[in-house]
């Protein structure tokens, strides 16, 4: 069960699957997603629409598709191919790639991946192409909430 919390600014609470982690989120005009987090302080990271339109590109096989963000692992290179390696790819900071555990909780919400179920060795598939009609979707129905 998620349960949200709109901050005066436009933040949206949510938690991540696996641990459920608590995080806030929220959706800009131009579909960039900015997440504050708390590993030791609070931390703002903002994903941007060509990095969430390249990584649901990826997600578009229709297979399923591992979570893989494990730092030690993501750091020496050994870890397997999957939405935190591939974020990785993107923006070379484990810290980055650690923010497919917040996005796959929101894409699952929000109806555009379908999550396996389990909270390890999380896989994901793509359910919609149309992910930025979805989010906005997503966040304008949890803004009101």
């Amino acid at each position: 069960m998620t349960v949200v919390v709109i901050l005066n600014d436009g933040w949206v609470s949510s938690n991540t699957l696996g641990k459920g982690k608590p995080f806030y989120w929220k959706l800009d005009d131009d579909c960039n997603i900015h997440i504050k987090r708390e590993i030791k302080n609070w931390k703002i990271e903002t994903v941007s629409y060509d990095h969430l339109n390249k990584l649901n590109n990826y997600m578009g096989s229709g297979d399923w598709v591992g979570l893989k963000n494990n730092v030690k692992k993501l750091s020496n290179g050994t870890e397997d191919d999957g939405i935190g390696t591939f974020l990785y790819n993107l923006h070379e900071d484990t810290s980055y790639a650690q923010l497919s555990s917040h996005l796959s909780a929101l894409f699952n919400y929000a109806g555009i991946w379908e999550h396996n179920g389990y909270s390890r060795n999380m896989e994901f598939k793509l359910k919609s192409d149309n992910w930025c009609r979805d989010i906005k979707k997503y966040y304008q129905q949890k803004s009101r909430e």
